[in-house]
This record gives C-alpha cells, structure tokens and sequence, in this order.
C-alpha cells in the first residue's frame, strides 16, 4: 500500500479560522465548541481547590521564612552586640 500523498493530510485550520460552508456545518461545530467548553470549565472548576490550598500552602510558606529572616537578623546583631558568647563545640 503507498503512503497517502502530504497534501491529503493537512492539518484543518483551527474553528475560529475555518469557514463554515453550511448551517449542519456551523450547528455542528456550535455543539461542538459548547462541549470543549464544558469541559475545560469542569476542568477549571476541578483546579480552583488546589490552587486554593497551593495558595495558602505559599502565604504559609512566605510567612515563615520572613519569621527565620528576623531570628537570622536578630541573631546576628546579637552576636555582633554581644560577642560569640557561645564558642563552637570541641
């Protein structure tokens, strides 16, 4: 069996460009769209909770490293105040 020439292969050309060339055509792409819709919604709706929680988890995050951020700094003008009280273990 040959191979189908290139040209009977083509990629059609995305809805938004296409022409439609009768109302079954555009009524059935209509559905189409309307159901690729619903889905990627589901799927959004599907992502908003763990974004959310993704969300929080980062506040959480930041919230902490700003918390050590000032114990580093605090520590620091501590030793610089007052001197390496503690020496390094022997």
């Amino acid at each position: 069996m040959r191979p189908s020439p290139l040209r009977s292969i083509r990629p059609r050309p995305p809805s938004a460009r296409r022409i439609v060339r009768s109302r079954t055509e555009a009524a059935a792409e209509l559905i189409r769209l309307e159901h690729e819709r619903d889905r990627l919604t589901q799927a959004l709706a599907s992502l908003e909770p763990r974004r959310e929680q993704a969300r929080e988890r980062l506040k959480r995050i930041d919230e902490r490293s700003r918390q050590l951020l000032g114990f580093l700094e605090i520590s620091k003008a501590d030793d610089i105040a007052f001197g390496d009280v503690v020496g390094p273990p022997r």
